[in-house]
């Protein structure tokens, strides 16, 4: 099998960039070596340009099956003093709120999404098989060192 694109990594950027190359029919391979991701302290707010920029890439569904909600408001302190409050539910605001998500969860649902994902028959050649996802557990002997 030869691929177009091989990503290396299938956290977020990996596993959402191989999901839209294979859609866009390109023979995509991604690897990830975390059999589970863990827990780190990064990336549990989605800032509203992420959010936009997630349902761009057609990650909606990701982002509700990893559980993450939408926060209703945004309240601005300098010391004990509020100087702003943003209401996502004002209709005139028009961006979307931002997102708390589990990182761990939405890299999982991100990279479940990759594994689905399908071109639509037009975009490829006949003999084109587009998507393999590998996991640790299914490596050959063809490993890459310091995995």
């Amino acid at each position: 099998m030869s691929w177009d694109v091989i990503c290396v990594g299938g956290g977020l950027g990996g596993a959402a960039l191989g999901r839209a190359l294979a859609l866009a029919g390109a023979r995509t391979l991604v690897l990830e070596r975390e059999t589970r991701f863990r827990d780190r302290v990064r990336g549990e707010y989605l800032e509203c340009w992420g959010v936009a920029e997630a349902r761009a890439l057609g990650l909606d569904e990701a982002l509700q099956a990893s559980g993450a909600h939408a926060s209703g408001f945004i309240d601005t302190y300098i010391g004990p003093t509020r100087v702003t409050r943003r209401d996502f539910a004002d209709p005139a605001d028009p961006l979307p709120a931002p997102y708390c998500v589990s990182h761990p969860g939405f890299q999982e649902a991100v990279l479940t999404a990759a594994a689905a994902a399908r071109p639509s028959p037009r975009s490829l050649p006949a003999r084109s098989r587009p998507w393999r996802f590998a996991r640790p557990a299914e490596r050959s002997s063809a490993r890459t060192p310091g995995w």
